[in-house]
This record gives structure tokens, C-alpha cells and sequence, in this order.
């Protein structure tokens, strides 16, 4: 016999709305020990069921949660501001996996062969444009335009805009509208988010343009080394899955997935560090090593930095920027005794396990010695998942493992700094990265390179 399914602690009118949006990960976690694996919560008129913990994370990478979960629901609204019907975030079975097949080598850590250098000289001339001695850094707004260059650079060999406000406009917009359905459909009527839209389809063919000609300058008319080559390359060989009108929501992908999540994750990295006079010092000291023999590649960067690695971990367990994956119900199944039906809304709340204490002791505690050193621990499968589960696994994991720790490895290198606001918390806020670090300012000490 089946189980009813319970639902979460909720007010008059707002359901759940208050506490998901001010402390979702804890308010989740609170809930999955009140309640069990499977809830549901109410919000404003919608709902949505809840999977909870690592057997239900772990569902989600098995053949049955491959089969039975998709993405497609919850991203269409999104994609379909590019003009596209489908894309690599919103495909979901067969299709979802041929995607992958023809974009895996340039999401895959191969891509930063040959361009550690060029990533180092776009966070040096970062550094040398934004970190002017006493200046009151916006340290989120600011790395946005920073990893939009290294993904540009690691993703297409160059730089490929000028600045990012339509960028920032047309996906916090079009996030808030679709994704987390916060703001109402008519905002994006609006024309401050009309001209983001039009610059950004523009932009689009451009970019579209410029790896066309490379691809008809190179032997047999594929260039096919960078992520924007193999997608070019895709549409010629593979026209009836990467159509032309999917090139530019699969153009625009990286900057859909990584803007927000590495520049907030990249600057609670820095701010928790601040904090932490300890930590920063052994940071320090490994991105000082780092840098003294040249430049790094991946094999040394790991190596020489272990203690920041483990920052890295540490932080992304404590400060998920995507603590939930969004998905829906392909088909009707069961899980721990409940029955799921097709068409359900699920939040998949990977965050839960990063706060229990069945994993993590005093799991509220930053505490980076977890992952390093004697008393590591071992994680079990399915506890610790900041980049998400199964077969949706984000696609730039491979990247975002080497491009974080290389920031900020980087700027604690080259210049020192503290928190404007010396009692500053990061939020318990969490919306795909949007708001973890939002507010965070940072002030600009003395250059560590005499």
C-alpha cells in the first residue's frame, strides 16, 4: 500500500514561499527530517514535490530516474527565448544523450589544452582594470564579466563581448520569469528586456558567423577545437539534431550555466576566505607555489594546491549555487513507498544531504579539513552533489573543477583584500546562483607582486 504524500510547514496564502526563498537549503533539510525522502510544498498557488535525500539523489542517476525524470518541462519556457525548441539543458532520453556525445569534448577539461596562459592574462587584466587600492568592489557583478571572458576564451579561443548588461539582463529575466516563475510572463515585455533579447540574438549570429568562417578555413570544413567549432561542426553533420535554430541557444549555453553559478561560488570562495585569516594564508601559500615555476596546467594546479581544493569542496557543500534540480515526472513510478504521477513538478534537493549530520559533523561549520588531511572523510555517493546527479550532470563540471580554483588561486596571488563589511554573512538565499553572494563587497588592498 502506498504512502500519502506529506506537505511541508507552510502559512496562509504564501504556502511555503517566505521560508524556500529567505533559507532554502535549511528549510528543505528541516522539512526531509520532519517528513522523510518525499513531500510536498506549497507556494503561492503552485507546488511542487519534493525528492530528499541521497537515495533519492542517487535515484535520479539510475537507470529508473533516468527514465523517469526530465528536464524538459522546466527549461522549455527559458530555451524558447532563444528561438530554439531544444537544447542540451532542456533534452531529456536519446536525444539528451546524442546531444552530449557531440558536445563532449569541448565541455571536457581537454578545452583548456594549450590556454591556461591566455586564462591568467584575461584574470590579470581583471585584476589591473577592477582592483584599484581601496576600491569597494561589487565582487559578484564584477567576476560575472570576468568568467564570461574565460568561458569565452576556453569555449572559443577569444573574446567575444565588449560588456555583459544585456547578458545579466536576458537570463536573470527570462530565470525569474521561466525557471523559477517569481516574476510575471509580461516583465518580459518589457523593453528593457526586449533590447537585452535583441542584442543577445544578434549577438547570437555573430558569434555564429565567426565559427562558421573558421570552420571554412580549416581542412574539410571542420575546425573541431573548441566547444563553438564542435557545434558548428554538429549542424553540418548532424543537421536533423543540431538544427540551425538550435545553434544559438547552444552558442549562448555556456553563459546560461556558468555566469551566475562560478561568480557567485568564485566570490563566496573569496569571501569566506576573508573570514578565515587561516585558511587564506595556506591558500596563499599554494597559489604563490603555483605560480612560481610559470604557468600551470591542470596536472599542477591540483597538485600544488590541495588545501585549496578542499576550500573549493567546502564551499560548494556549504554554499551550493544550485541546491535544488528542477525536473519533472516523465511517467508515472514509485519511490520510497510513495506514488509519483506523470506530469508532477519535482525538486530534486540535493542540498540536503550537504547539511546532515549523518554525513557532515557540524555541518554548519565551514570546515575544509573535511576533505584534507587525517581525518578526511570518506563522502558515500549521492552526499555531496553540487553539480547535480545523473545524466543531467552539469556538462561544464569538468571546467568549472579547473576554472574556480585557478581564479582564485590567481587573485589571492596578486593582490590582497578583506570584506568591506568585516561582520558580512553570505545569504542563506538561493536561487541558481543569482543571489548567494549578490550584495557581497570587497575592498581592494595592496598588490602582492612587488
Amino acid at each position: 500500500m502506498t504512502q500519502a504524500i506529506p506537505v511541508a510547514d507552510s502559512l496562509p496564502l504564501i504556502g511555503s514561499a517566505w521560508p524556500m526563498y529567505d533559507a532554502l537549503p535549511q528549510f528543505l533539510h528541516d522539512q526531509y527530517r520532519k517528513h522523510g525522502p518525499v513531500f510536498m510544498v506549497r507556494a503561492v498557488g503552485r507546488e511542487f514535490l519534493i525528492l530528499a535525500g541521497v537515495d533519492a539523489v542517487n535515484f535520479v542517476g539510475s537507470p529508473e530516474g533516468k527514465n523517469a525524470l526530465g528536464s524538459k518541462d522546466a527549461f522549455q519556457g527559458m530555451i524558447s527565448e532563444y528561438g530554439t525548441d531544444e537544447a542540451l539543458v532542456n533534452s531529456d532520453g536519446d536525444r539528451h544523450a546524442q546531444f552530449r556525445k557531440m558536445v563532449h569534448k569541448g565541455y571536457s577539461r581537454e578545452a583548456l589544452t594549450g590556454r591556461y596562459e591566455k586564462v591568467i592574462d584575461v584574470i590579470d587584466d581583471w585584476l589591473n582594470s577592477n582592483w584599484t587600492r581601496g576600491a569597494s568592489i561589487p565582487i559578484v557583478t564584477k567576476l560575472q564579466e570576468l568568467v564570461v571572458d574565460e568561458l569565452s576564451v576556453v569555449f572559443g579561443d577569444m573574446l567575444l563581448f565588449d560588456d555583459i548588461e544585456h547578458i545579466r539582463t536576458q537570463i536573470h529575466w527570462s530565470t525569474n520569469v521561466h525557471l523559477l516563475k517569481r516574476w510575471p510572463k509580461i516583465a518580459l515585455r518589457l523593453p528593457k528586456y526586449q533590447r537585452a533579447k535583441a542584442r543577445l540574438i544578434a549577438d547570437a549570429t555573430r558569434i555564429t558567423a565567426i565559427f562558421e568562417e573558421r570552420a571554412k578555413a580549416a581542412p574539410n570544413g571542420i575546425a573541431g577545437t573548441r566547444l563553438f567549432d564542435d557545434l558548428i561542426a554538429a549542424n553540418k553533420q548532424y543537421p536533423d539534431i543540431m538544427t540551425r535554430h538550435d545553434l544559438p541557444m547552444n552558442l549562448f549555453g555556456p553563459f546560461l550555466g556558468g555566469m551566475d553559478t562560478a561568480s557567485n561560488t568564485i566570490a563566496a570562495i573569496l569571501g569566506v576566505l576573508a573570514r578565515h585569516p587561516e585558511h587564506l594564508a595556506n591558500v596563499e601559500s599554494e597559489a604563490d607555489s603555483l605560480f612560481s615555476a610559470g604557468t600551470p596546467d591542470e596536472d599542477t594546479l591540483f597538485a600544488i594546491t590541495p588545501f585549496l581544493q578542499a576550500v573549493v569542496k567546502e564551499s560548494m557543500r556549504l554554499y551550493p549555487s544550485v541546491p535544488v534540480l528542477m525536473r519533472h515526472a516523465r511517467r508515472d513510478f514509485c519511490i520510497a513507498g510513495h506514488d509519483i504521477r506523470q506530469g508532477q513538478q519535482i525538486m530534486v534537493a540535493t542540498c540536503v544531504s550537504h547539511l546532515s549530520e549523518d554525513y557532515f559533523a557540524d555541518p554548519t561549520t565551514f570546515d575544509p579539513y573535511r576533505f584534507i588531511g587525517p581525518d578526511r572523510m570518506d563522502v558515500p555517493a549521492g552526499a555531496l552533489a553540487p553539480f547535480g546527479r545523473g545524466h543531467h550532470l552539469c556538462m561544464g563540471k569538468r571546467i568549472a573543477e579547473v576554472l574556480i580554483p585557478l581564479t582564485v588561486a590567481r587573485v589571492v596571488h596578486q593582490r590582497e583584500y578583506e570584506l568591506v563589511d568585516k561582520s558580512y554573512q553570505l545569504k542563506n538565499r538561493f536561487s541558481y546562483g543569482v543571489e548567494l553572494a549578490a550584495d557581497l563587497q570587497l575592498l581592494a588592498g595592496s598588490s602582492r607582486r612587488a
